[in-house]
């Protein structure tokens, strides 16, 4: 009876294992982007009037940071379909019409490992498409990280520029039409999920199997000891 209870207490324990097991490997599969990595501050702007409002909003603030301009319905739903090509993309260069394979070799880095790690949307008053305008954000990345910004329009995401990210976090670009906007840099997180890490995943495979093969040893042990 001992030896029986025994034999429970092991399957039980084995069991628990399992579930832990199973609990970590799906948490990082899917995972939510911590807002101070996403955020994305408007710092300066170049080529419009004094006094015209400017605005970058993330994703989540679209409609409140827009409500008195009569079109924040209109940006959060171009919002709503940026974020859903970008996040049915593996990775930023499927996200990207014709890819971001050439901008990869300019930054030196595999053009696979590239993902949209910020979301956000740009408000010019009153700006008629054609006229450039330059901005300075400040993100979350440190001085000398590659970057790609995108440009989401006609429905896709576009490449806008790339370089390495300046002092402070700072990167510039200039667009002549405003909508939404994506940093792209290397990451294993993307804006709304996270890949999974293959050596995090070995091993719980690895901790999953000792504990298949303890509760099949247990099972087969202790099956043996009845029948006797």
């Amino acid at each position: 009876m001992k030896r029986f209870s025994k034999a429970l207490s092991l399957l039980v324990a084995a069991a628990v294992l399992m579930t832990c097991v199973s609990t970590s490997v799906s948490a990082t599969t899917v995972s939510s982007v911590e807002q101070d990595e996403s955020t994305v501050e408007l710092l300066s702007v170049e080529g419009v009037a004094e006094g015209t409002e400017v605005i970058v909003s993330m994703p989540e603030d679209i409609t409140s940071d827009l409500a008195h301009t009569g079109v924040a319905d209109e940006h959060d739903e171009e919002m709503a379909e940026a974020i859903a090509v970008a996040t049915a993309a593996p990775n930023a260069t499927q996200a990207v019409d014709g890819g971001l394979a050439a901008e990869a070799a300019a930054l030196g880095v595999n053009e696979n490992d590239l993902q949209i790690t910020s979301l956000f949307n740009v408000y010019v008053q009153d700006h008629v498409d054609g006229d450039p305008v330059t901005l300075t954000v400040k993100t979350q990345h440190d001085p000398g990280t590659p970057y790609i910004v995108l440009h989401f329009f006609d429905g896709k995401w576009n490449v806008n520029s790339y370089g390495t990210v300046g002092a402070n976090g700072t990167v510039t670009f200039t667009a002549d039409r405003f909508s939404p906007f994506a940093i792209v840099t290397v990451s294993d997180t993307s804006y709304g999920k996270t890949s999974p890490q293959t050596g995090e995943n070995v091993n719980a495979l690895l901790v999953a199997a000792i504990a298949l093969a303890a509760v099949a040893s247990v099972v087969a042990v202790s099956g043996r000891r009845v029948t006797r």
